[in-house]
C-alpha cells in the first residue's frame, strides 16, 4: 500500500495520523493499548509479535492491532519509520 491510500483510508475511518520513526534495535517489551491501531511500514522495517504469532513489517506493508491485543515491537537493522492511525476504543 502507498502512504497516498493509507492516509485517504486513515482518515475516512476516523483514525488520527502520526508519524513515527525508531531508530534501529528499538525494543519495545508486551504491551497494550487503550487503541486500536493501523500502521504502515515507510522504510525500514519492524517485528510484531501478538498473540497471532510474529509478523515482520517492511516498507509498503501495514498491519492493525486491535485495543487490548498485547504485542511486543522490535525495530529491525535499519530503523523503521511509520505512518500510524490511532482511533481510541
Amino acid at each position: 500500500m502507498n502512504e497516498a491510500d493509507f492516509r485517504t483510508e486513515i482518515e475516512a475511518q476516523g483514525y488520527t495520523l502520526n508519524e513515527r520513526t525508531w531508530e534501529a534495535g528499538v525494543v519495545n517489551d508486551t504491551h497494550t493499548h487503550p487503541f486500536s491501531a493501523k500502521l504502515l511500514c515507510v522504510d525500514g522495517s519492524i517485528e510484531l509479535t501478538t498473540p497471532d504469532g510474529t509478523f515482520t513489517c517492511r516498507s509498503g506493508d501495514r498491519i492493525d492491532v486491535s485495543a487490548g491485543v498485547e504485542h511486543r515491537e522490535v525495530v529491525g537493522p535499519q530503523g523503521v519509520r511509520l505512518l500510524v492511525g490511532r482511533k481510541e476504543a
